[in-house]
């Protein structure tokens, strides 16, 4: 038998499979070519790697408004005369029973707004502070006044004020720590800002805080010997001062500097006729 019908099947078989083979290898090539599927995270949190490296800024935080005594009653409040922005009450009624005292004190603040405004040009008060580094929760020391209630002359004395985050006006105050001096249950504050009690006296360069004990006369604290002296003796003040106090020079509300021994005149004048009709 030969075998010569049988290669020629074999060959034969053989072309038309290679020609099978070609043909389906052209035509894939012909088709669109599509992108990649994206990866999808698998379940269960297994991809938060993903994230770890990219970084999201910390939430805003923002301080709560400061709380100061009420000039009546000494209730701490966050109300103060929209005028002058220094004296604080609790309600309408006590503000109006203080107005008579207050008036002569009450003096715009335009010039010295504490809110870093468009008007107002310049760094911050607080850019040298942030400069050195200094941040909330950091201290200085600021010299003040001292009156103590046994003393023969007041003194300057260095107190440590401590930092505070900002609020609405945009930069950093200051709170001074009281007790590194005196002990005030109840906090009194008075605002220096002429150079007398008189509404007419002029105003004064920078303007003066005087701190006290709010209730130190329920209290039974005794007379302050240190103003006594001052003011030429016993009974020579419209109003009686008692226990510590103390004086800081206002930079803006809430920020102080050194004092200097020209603030003693107007705090006298104070001490001597503060609250005469």
């Amino acid at each position: 038998m030969s075998l010569l019908p049988i290669m020629i099947a074999v060959v034969v078989v053989a072309y038309f499979l290679l020609f099978r083979l070609l043909g389906e290898r052209t035509e894939k090539s012909k088709e669109p070519q599509l992108p990649p599927a994206p990866q999808t995270p698998p379940p269960n949190g297994l991809a938060s790697f993903h994230f770890e490296s990219k970084s999201y800024p910390k939430p805003a935080t923002v301080s709560p408004p400061r709380r100061h005594p009420c000039r009546v009653c000494g209730v701490p409040s966050t109300k103060r005369c929209l005028r002058c922005r220094s004296a604080y009450y609790c309600s309408r009624e006590h503000s109006l029973q203080d107005w008579r005292t207050h008036k002569p004190h009450c003096l715009p603040t335009v010039s010295r707004s504490r809110s870093p405004s468009r008007s107002r040009p310049g760094p911050l008060p607080d850019a040298e502070e942030r400069v050195r580094g200094l941040r909330p929760g950091d201290t200085i020391t600021v010299a003040a006044y001292f009156f103590g209630v046994d003393a023969d002359a007041p003194r300057i004395v260095r107190v440590t004020c401590t930092l505070k985050e900002p609020e609405e006006e945009g930069y950093m105050w200051h709170s001074p720590n009281f007790k590194e001096y005196a002990q005030w249950p109840a906090l009194g504050y008075v605002g220096l800002r002429r150079t007398t009690p008189s509404p007419t006296a002029p105003l004064l360069d920078y303007p003066l805080s005087l701190f006290f004990h709010e209730f130190g006369l329920f209290d039974e604290q005794r007379p302050n010997r240190c103003v006594e002296k001052l003011v030429g003796g016993p009974g020579k003040t419209h109003q009686q001062w008692v226990g510590d106090i103390m004086l800081f020079r206002d930079e803006i509300p809430d920020r102080y500097r050194d004092v200097t021994e020209e603030d003693l005149g107007p705090a006298i004048e104070y001490f001597r006729d503060y609250g005469r009709p």
